[in-house]
């Protein structure tokens, strides 16, 4: 839900990397690599293109064993040993795995609650393991939205598809399609927080159920609802002090002034952002 930055290293980049920490005497994984190098950077382009046109769904998933050749002479095998040996563990691969991690401190996916932890693969390595170490299918993440039922599932139709921080439609991050509903009290405590997802009518219905299935399968509203009803209280307790001291000043102007800059430079779509709405909007009301 927060459009992060493309990897520096393209996917030709990455595979020289790993290739130069091969030691000679590991079968014929440096051989099969430099033999393949030409079918990765067709698979990496395949993938960067659809990608963009929020087709991910289009690429088939592959159900072979460790030992059979998945992509030029490259195993699935091959491909795990890849990303966690050469990648993850060995230092000059590891350059490139902390750049990626590194470029986000917070996981785009649930638009920054958790801190990224580890590397996300947007499309499962289970099914697309020809993507183990292309760095736009790696996407730093937090533990919760790195865990669970998303990394054993892919989409295989339009609308479900989950929105990819690096290349999806703008209109996921720049348009406000997240809303928060607030009650609270005639004497500003708080009653209850909720979020829901409600994107524009312009959209399109796929966009519109990408949206919503993204909201649903990352458990947004709870997510969302927890954060926001502590900062809420600590809010609400900052009007009631004001108000205390200064009889004739609103709500609505404690809140503005206390909001109001750090509002505009809040990500649209987050929780902080949509909580401070709502809570204008309330007070305007």
């Amino acid at each position: 839900m927060r459009k992060i930055s493309s990897p520096k290293y393209t996917y030709l980049e990455t595979v020289d990397t790993l290739e130069r920490s091969i030691e000679r005497n590991t079968g014929n994984l440096k051989k099969n690599l430099d033999a393949s190098k030409l079918l990765l950077h067709q698979s990496g382009s395949e993938y960067e293109d659809n990608g963009k046109k929020s087709t991910l769904h289009a690429i088939q998933p592959h159900y072979k064993n460790n030992e059979e050749i998945i992509l030029g002479e490259l195993t699935v095998n091959n491909f795990k040993r890849l990303y966690e040996y050469y990648l993850r563990e060995k230092k000059t691969g590891r350059v490139i795995y902390d750049h990626i991690l590194n470029s986000s401190l917070t996981c785009p996916f649930c638009s920054g609650i958790g801190r990224s932890r580890n590397l996300d693969h947007f499309l499962p390595q289970k099914f697309f393991p020809q993507f183990s170490v292309l760095p736009l299918n790696l996407v730093p993440s937090c533990r919760d939205c790195n865990m669970g039922e998303k990394g054993e599932n892919y989409s295989s139709l339009e609308e479900e598809q989950l929105i990819h921080p690096y290349l999806d439609k703008d209109i996921f991050f720049t348009d406000k399609w997240v809303h928060c509903k607030l009650d609270i009290t005639p004497d500003n405590r708080l009653n209850s927080v909720s979020f829901y997802a409600q994107p524009p009518e312009s959209w399109s219905q796929i966009d519109i159920k990408r949206a919503q299935k993204h909201f649903t399968d990352f458990d947004i509203a709870d997510q969302y609802a927890t954060q926001a009803s502590t900062r809420l209280n600590e809010v609400l307790s900052s009007v009631r002090s004001w108000q205390d001291r200064f009889p004739g000043i609103t709500s609505e102007i404690v809140v503005d002034t206390t909001f109001s800059s750090t509002s505009e430079e809040l990500v649209e779509n987050s929780w902080q952002k949509a909580t401070y709405q709502a809570l204008l909007e309330h007070y305007r009301e």
